[in-house]
């Protein structure tokens, strides 16, 4: 490998993104995401002209789900990496890991429930 390359890629590494600070734009991704997809589902309900079977069958509502579950992940992975080596102490904090770990996880299985829903 060139010098130059391992250079960039060491300075990728040391100037990334610091767990906390992936977390925060996880979180931010997940509830735009979910958002987006709490609009889709406006798009399931019948209408005069009709709606194209792909809006009306949920299959878009399932498509934006799977996009909230991968940001979810990415979430899960940015929870990890910011308390596992620190593991909350205390009831105050274990209280807001756990908080932040409830929305991670609950986010994407609505979406699931509701895009399930929007199809039946």
């Amino acid at each position: 490998m060139s010098p130059v390359l391992a250079n960039a890629i060491q300075a990728g590494r040391e100037t990334g993104f610091a767990p906390q600070q992936a977390l925060t734009a996880s979180l931010t991704a997940e509830g735009l995401l979910f958002a987006a997809f709490s609009l889709s589902y406006n798009l399931v309900q019948p209408r005069e002209g009709g709606r194209h079977w792909f809006f009306a069958q949920g299959w878009f509502a399932l498509c934006i789900a799977a996009a909230v579950a991968a940001a979810a992940l990415s979430a899960g992975a940015s929870w990890w990496a910011t308390f596992e080596p620190d593991w909350p102490d205390g009831a105050n904090e274990a209280m807001r890991a756990g908080g932040v770990a409830a929305a991670i996880v609950l986010q994407p299985i609505f979406a699931f429930v509701i895009a399930w829903q929007a199809r039946t």
